[in-house]
């Protein structure tokens, strides 16, 4: 209160309040504190307003605790997939927020009936001035495929060289952008709205990368995943990113 009434910020380094004081970022730290707080701590964060942080060296049983923390959403099942989509976030990023933690679980990727999701992506710039874009994606044998198309920016280029995967009706509604959380390291999220113009059901889909373009190519294969499933009679209503986490 008195930081924020006098514009001061408290630096991290303070001792008691300061957003350090109770940083074990170690994964052994953070089980021994989650076990046994007395471990390491004469004192509560929660007394002082401060949490334990998510970051690269946090273990399993942090990870899962910040999930319950949040009211998410899981299964046994999901916490090694999950578990390992938060370690790989973290070598991007030095500390995990609570809306990247909500961000990761509300955009675990969906697979189509084949198997198939995103792998990766190249883009090149031609003299006429359009862009090709070469998307892969693979399964969980290993197996890869690729698809090439051109557009006249990157983003219709992906969507194209998706569509010749797919090779369904699909047309774009909606597509939009926003950061999950602040600052230069920030994750962006894709939200893309489509029609299956077989049934005419619209669908909500979700993309999460720190490229704002592979979150382009992740939300709209989502996206088609789902047309491809109701075609398919797999799908009994549509599904929506409105149906995740909120972030």
């Amino acid at each position: 209160m008195v930081s924020r009434f006098s514009g001061i910020p408290v630096p991290k380094n303070k001792a008691v309040v300061g957003g350090n004081t109770f940083s074990h970022e170690s994964g052994i730290h953070q089980d021994g504190v989650l076990k046994n707080p007395l471990t390491y701590e004469i004192i509560t964060p929660e007394l002082v307003g401060v949490k334990i942080p998510l970051g690269k060296l946090s273990g399993r049983h942090a990870f899962v605790e910040k999930l319950r923390e949040l009211a998410l959403d899981f299964t046994e099942e999901d916490i090694k997939p999950l578990f390992a989509k938060f370690k790989a976030l973290a070598d991007k990023k030095q500390e995990i927020t609570d809306a990247d933690t909500r961000a990761l679980v509300a955009g675990t990727m969906v697979e189509n009936p084949e198997g198939f999701h995103f792998d990766d992506l190249q883009l090149q710039t031609h003299a006429d001035n359009d862009i090709e874009a070469l998307v892969s994606l693979a399964n969980m044998d290993g197996e890869k495929v690729e698809f090439n198309a051109t557009g006249q920016g990157s983003v219709e280029a992906i969507f194209n060289a998706i569509d010749k995967f797919f090779n369904q009706s699909v047309r774009l509604v909606s597509y939009t952008i926003n950061a999950v959380t602040d600052g230069i390291d920030a994750q962006d999220r894709v939200l893309i709205t489509v029609e299956n113009r077989d049934t005419e059901t619209i669908f909500n889909a979700a993309g999460l990368d720190f490229d704002v373009l592979k979150a382009s190519a992740i939300v709209y294969i989502n996206a088609n995943t789902f047309v491809q499933k109701e075609n398919a009679g797999e799908m009994g209503r549509s599904v929506s990113y409105h149906d995740m986490p909120s972030v």
